[in-house]
């Protein structure tokens, strides 16, 4: 499978390859929904809406930085995940909805999950496995 956010070597300057980048940005972005969402349980409405807003932002980052040159049918369907999830996420900002927060939570660890099942089996399948 190709990693919709574009080739994954270390640049001349030894920086993270794109895909771990994405991976660190994703578990930010779930550290901030659940931060948000227990905020929101415990009646910090203020703090939970700032820390939902992060992981929009997050998610837009991701979104902004899908590569569409060299696999644009593959960035294009995460542009359409990344959008949904993100409008779901300012839905539950904006009512204050702990449980529609962690609900956008669960389907970005899913995503989470399938992207590195498929970035293994590509993996094996390029070894020869």
């Amino acid at each position: 499978m190709t990693d919709p956010h574009g080739p994954d070597p270390r640049d001349e300057e030894g920086r993270e390859p794109r895909s771990r980048l994405g991976s660190l940005l994703v578990e930010a972005a779930l550290r901030a929904i659940h931060d948000g969402a227990t905020a929101m349980e415990e009646g910090r409405a203020d703090d939970g809406a700032a820390a939902l807003q992060m992981a929009a932002r997050i998610l837009t980052a991701l979104h902004a930085a899908l590569d569409r040159d060299d696999s644009p049918e593959l960035a294009a369907s995460f542009a359409r995940i990344y959008r949904t999830l993100g409008h779901r996420l300012t839905d539950a900002r904006l009512l204050r909805d702990c449980a529609a927060a962690r609900a956008v939570g669960e389907s970005i660890e899913l995503l989470a999950e399938a992207l590195s099942a498929a970035a293994t089996s590509a993996s094996r399948s390029r070894r020869g496995a």
